[in-house]
């Protein structure tokens, strides 16, 4: 597994909620994340590759 500085870790976080913010997310995270990759959300809804928001 490749480290991560946590400079770069922030970073994506902020490019990650612009996409968001902008309507590009899927695109960002879908380029981004790994095959298995899940997203935990505060609502405690997971999502990944086959589950998303409605």
């Amino acid at each position: 597994m490749a480290r991560i500085e946590f400079t770069e870790l922030l970073s994506l976080e902020h490019a990650g909620w612009d996409a968001l913010c902008e309507g590009r997310g899927g695109r960002f995270y879908g380029d981004l994340l790994t095959e298995h990759a899940v997203m935990v959300l505060v609502n405690g809804m997971v999502l990944d590759r086959d589950r998303s928001p409605p």
